[in-house]
Order: C-alpha cells, then structure tokens, then sequence
C-alpha cells in the first residue's frame, strides 16, 4: 500500500511540475548575425547586423535600433534620416523578419556567425 501511494504521489508531482511550468524563453539576441534577402527576381544580398543586450528583452541593433521581444517577435521602429518610420521585425524562433522603411520592405532570413 505504502508503494502504491508512493508512486501516487510521485505522478502527481511529476504532472504538476510540467503542468506549471512556464514557456521556455526565447533566447537573447546578441552577437553578429548575416541577413539573407531575397528578392522576387532571385537576386539575393546580404548584411551582417551586430546586436547588444539592453535589458531583459531589449536588444540595440548596430544601426540604434531597439528591439523589443513581445509573443516571440523581436521589433522596433525609428524614423529614418528623411522621416520615413524604418522598422525591423525578427521571429525569434525561426530568425527570419523583414526590416524596411515606409512602403518598401524586405523579407530575410538570418544565421548566427
């Protein structure tokens, strides 16, 4: 009986821990990324981004940019040099976003260097 209740005891433990537990969280971005675009005629580029923390789901892209990580999207906007409103969107889970100012905006896929 004593084991019965002991293995009781234990599935529930077991069930209420995982039950519990929070979303694992996604990881900072940080350090130097290359940014694959692709473009509708097959040409492709590419631009290497550097990224530093900034406080917990903040992240500062080389250009000043901030980012914030809100339901697994990095993003942020600024007004550009002619106050065109530039933004950047990154799923932090796949890496890929697009990043663009006003109507012309790209799609890209990045990989950590």
């Amino acid at each position: 009986m004593r084991a019965i209740c002991g293995a009781v005891l234990t599935a529930l433990l077991t069930a209420a821990s995982i039950g519990l537990a929070g979303p694992a969280s996604a990881e900072p971005l940080s350090g130097t990324y290359t940014a694959l675009f692709s473009g509708n005629n097959g040409a492709s580029q590419t631009m290497t981004w550097t990224f530093t923390p900034c406080g917990p789901d903040c992240t500062t892209m080389d250009n000043g940019r901030e980012l914030h990580l809100q339901n697994g999207i990095w993003s942020g906007s600024s007004p550009g040099t002619d106050g065109i409103v530039c933004s950047t969107t990154i799923d932090a889970a796949t890496l890929s976003g697009t990043h663009g100012c006003g109507f012309m905006t790209f799609n890209f896929h990045m990989t950590r260097n």
